[in-house]
């Protein structure tokens, strides 16, 4: 997949979330032990604040990415009443 990002300056992205221990750092591992660091890292989305808590999906805007970039965002997910 990076040869293709690549060669077609594209830019790919990836949200991992789920609760603490829930295997998202382990998967990312796996997806980033083989990738060149010029071309994927890793962004830890902030946690959310008491209205996002509420929505099923996140309104935060993450950080863009560059071109020819495959960018892995990682989002905790908070139990409601729970913080």
């Amino acid at each position: 997949m990076q040869d293709w990002v690549v060669a077609t300056r594209q830019k790919v992205v990836i949200l991992f979330e789920g609760r603490d221990a829930a295997g998202k750092g382990g998967n990312i591992k796996r997806i980033t032990q083989r990738l060149k660091p010029r071309v994927c890292r890793v962004v830890a989305l902030p946690a959310p604040n008491d209205r996002e808590r509420t929505q099923w999906y996140s309104s935060a805007t993450p950080p863009t990415c560059c071109r020819c970039e495959i960018v892995l965002f990682v989002s905790k997910l908070v139990q409601p009443g729970r913080r």
